[in-house]
């Protein structure tokens, strides 16, 4: 497998977040979503769920990652990880 830099995992989905930035909206409204790998945990009917506590991170790149979230949850929008 080979690795990217975040810029580059972004510039697939054609895409360009903020600087240091966790997430991003592209053109066709999909939420673009930067996951680490090891917050991801089996969950049941072998799917795999990810979990993070963004409740005391108060930072721009947190508050832009909630927008996000919140907007891909109302919308319905395609998720899409990097």
């Amino acid at each position: 497998m080979n690795e990217l830099n975040l810029q580059e995992a972004f510039g697939r989905y054609k895409v360009k977040p903020p600087a240091r930035a966790r997430s991003a909206v592209t053109a066709d409204r999909a939420l673009v979503l930067s996951c680490s790998y090891n917050r991801f945990q089996r969950a049941e009917s072998g799917s795999m769920k990810y979990e993070v506590d963004l409740a005391g991170d108060t930072g721009a790149t947190a508050t832009l990652l909630r927008t996000h979230l919140a907007d891909a949850l109302t919308n319905e929008l395609e998720i899409r990880l990097t």
